[in-house]
């Protein structure tokens, strides 16, 4: 499977495949400047599409995890 469909499900070329992590408090202004680019990108053949909110940890690989605990521990 090709990288973009294993991330979205579809076959489709990406532009760009981003994570945003956002304060709670900032939520509806960021979901709300995404909705305006979808909106702007409606006459070309961009399509806009956003899911989350996803739990913080999802943003970090393995290792980073692995290291970060590392760190913490003093090792």
């Amino acid at each position: 499977m090709a990288p973009a469909a294993e991330l979205t499900g579809r076959s489709v070329p990406q532009l760009l495949n981003a994570a945003y992590l956002v304060d709670d408090r900032r939520r509806d202004a960021f979901v709300r400047a995404v909705g305006e680019l979808a909106r702007d990108a409606r006459p070309s053949a961009v399509e806009v599409t956003m899911s989350g909110p996803w739990i913080p940890y999802s943003f970090a690989r393995p290792e980073e995890v692995e290291c970060a605990a590392h760190q913490e521990a003093g090792a």
